[in-house]
């Protein structure tokens, strides 16, 4: 665990690449024709039922299938009136067998009548003074405890982070961590640390500001009243209204929201700690002589790779957040497909049996992707550009490379074409000539 580093002063340096663990086979599935296998590490196992039990609270579950009450489909109904639903259904369930129960001694009948009136009593006050809270679930009371303080949400991407750096035979726990970020992400209803701090404080100042001025006025309105029907009664302050109770409401709501103000980190924060992070499956040295453990490896790294493809044409990015999308993909570009002459030799022609052969031409997609779509948006410093220059002149022993690069360049092209002389590529002038020619030369031979 790593406490200096969170989600309010996150730490984007770049992971080193970690050597790959020492596999054992756990056991073998003789139905399924499986072998599974885990490491030595130390609390693995307990580390992996922390963050499962962590992401619980953050998948969404499916609906329970509770009683259904006609007329409220689809409705978000109270607990206590699902209760009374249920209590409702199986006494008219109960009803077929009521000549067996008449039987019964009075005794036997005076009890249950008195247990059926608690049953049927009101809801008392305490049940409806809140509501509200009879709306919330168990998983979202606990994402608001997680998401009420500072350290509890550092605690959160801490345990995230934590399981980018599983072994891969642990694939399962770290595929579910990633859908989390990846409803974070893409949803529009973000978690209280994802929002954005200033959103609450413009809603604030405009909301107060016209309560204010309302108040103003219907107290000004009240005075005018009063002295036009020469009222008797004393005429209260309308300045202390406004000093007292009136703005006592606000400065108990400012109060809470200065609380929130301090949670809220913004979705900048949190695509910048989850690229960093979410890296270190690509820095993980891949087992490329187990076929299982490399499809589990291969699959987690392009849905990483996804998520990132996702950011980089839907998400709006700051200058801070592209720069570090382009480093981490230049580094685990050069990580994973920098390898040894020899050993590439030896995989040529079966590069599917190792990692990165699997993922060259992913990555360099989307490398190349993301730099076109980060200049169209911000400032690329000159470091950054000499570094891919750098990076890309040392891997182009890869037909990936030059099969990414030919296809940008052709794509490219076409829109400057487009744009620029309203020329479609696809379909030029001299090209239907040509065509028409041909019909003609095909006419006269007949």
């Amino acid at each position: 665990m790593c406490k200096e580093n969170g989600l309010y002063n996150p730490v984007l340096d770049m992971p080193q690449m970690r050597p790959k663990p020492h596999y054992i086979i756990m056991k073998k599935d003789a139905e399924m024709n499986e072998t599974v296998y885990c490491t030595k590490e130390s609390f693995l196992k307990a580390r992996v039922i922390v963050i499962r039990w962590l992401v619980s609270f953050w998948l969404e579950p499916k609906p329970p299938a509770g009683p259904q009450i006609p007329g409220m489909e689809g409705e978000i109904v109270p607990k206590n009136i699902q209760r009374a639903a249920a209590t409702l259904a199986s006494r008219e369930d109960s009803k077929s067998d009521a000549t067996d129960r008449s039987d019964r001694n009075p005794e036997t009948e005076q009890s249950h009548s008195n247990t059926s009136t608690l049953t049927e009593r009101e809801p008392s006050s305490s049940s409806l003074c809140s509501i509200d809270e009879e709306h919330l679930t168990d998983i979202e009371i606990v994402r608001k405890v997680f998401s009420s303080k500072r350290s509890n949400v550092n605690f959160l991407t801490e345990i995230f982070r934590q399981a980018f750096l599983l072994p891969i035979c642990e694939a399962a726990a770290m595929r579910k961590v990633v859908k989390v970020y990846q409803e974070w992400i893409q949803q529009e209803e973000k978690p209280l640390f994802m929002k954005e701090p200033e959103e609450i404080v413009t809603s604030l100042n405009i909301d107060s500001d016209e309560n204010i001025a309302e108040h103003n006025s219907s107290e000004k309105g009240k005075e005018r009243e009063e002295e036009s029907t020469g009222s008797s009664c004393p005429i209260r302050n309308s300045n202390w209204t406004r000093n007292g109770c009136y703005q006592e409401v606000p400065y108990k709501t400012s109060e809470l929201d200065n609380l929130e103000q301090g949670i809220r980190a913004g979705i900048q924060a949190v695509l910048q700690v989850f690229i960093t992070n979410s890296s270190n499956i690509f820095l993980l040295e891949p087992a490329n002589e187990i076929k299982s453990l490399l499809d589990e490896h291969t699959d987690m790294c392009k849905r990483i790779l996804n998520i990132y493809r996702y950011m980089v044409v839907q998400v709006t990015m700051d200058k801070k957040t592209w720069e570090q999308m382009l480093l981490v993909l230049l580094r685990v570009t050069e990580s994973v497909l920098k390898i040894p002459s020899q050993i590439f030799l030896q995989y040529q022609g079966r590069k599917n049996l190792t990692l990165a052969g699997r993922l060259a031409g992913p990555l360099f997609q989307t490398l190349i992707v993301a730099w076109i779509k980060a200049n169209l948006n911000v400032y690329i410093s000159r470091e950054l550009w000499d570094d891919l220059l750098a990076v890309l002149s040392s891997l182009t022993y890869w037909e990936e490379l030059a099969t990414e690069w030919s296809l940008t360049m052709e794509t490219l092209t076409k829109v400057l074409a487009r744009n620029l002389y309203s020329l479609d590529l696809s379909d030029l002038p001299l090209d239907k000539l040509s065509e028409q020619k041909q019909k003609k030369h095909k006419g006269k031979g007949k």
